[in-house]
């Protein structure tokens, strides 16, 4: 029993088109799920926005305790 001949090679090709579009849709979606953490969830935890307290002129926190520079006389 023999192959047609337009029929040779055909099974490895569709195989090959379906893995590079398997690929590429991979790549999308890791893409697209990678840009969204990085906009919404990363985000979210920003100091600026959880620091409800606003510091007097010239002065400055480390670790949740305020620190005032001594006035120079």
């Amino acid at each position: 029993m023999t192959v047609p001949e337009d029929m040779d090679g055909r099974p490895i090709r569709s195989a090959r088109k379906w893995v590079k579009f398997l690929m590429i849709m991979i790549i999308l979606v890791a893409g697209l799920s990678f840009g969204l953490w990085f906009f919404f969830i990363s985000d979210s935890n920003s100091t600026d926005k959880n620091n409800g307290v606003l510091l007097p002129a010239n002065c400055y926190s480390v670790n949740g305790k305020q620190t005032c520079p001594l006035p120079i006389p």
